[in-house]
């Protein structure tokens, strides 16, 4: 039997100083650093996931249509795994 490994995302490249911008617009990162990235933006904030299959084969879309809508949400409540700590 031949099995399939799914990488999933919501289709909407965005990256970590985009990713931090958002997460700031929710209250729970309110007040926070962004951090200082290093190394070559390019290699790591050019990453871009196709998930044309996923939508395709397993019929799946996400809950939300971006990171940024799913971090002005009251994503605490939202989510089916509870956090670690709710102090981040």
């Amino acid at each position: 039997m031949k099995q399939e490994l799914f990488l999933v995302a919501d289709g909407n490249p965005i990256s970590r100083l985009e990713m931090c911008n958002a997460a700031l617009e929710n209250k729970m990162y309110s007040g926070a650093l962004i951090p200082n990235f290093t190394g070559d933006p390019d290699l790591v904030d050019g990453k871009k996931y196709n998930i044309t299959k996923v939508r395709s084969k397993l019929q799946w879309s996400p809950k939300f249509p971006s990171f940024s809508a799913f971090m002005a949400t009251d994503y605490v409540n939202e989510m089916s795994v509870p956090l670690l700590s709710s102090n981040l």
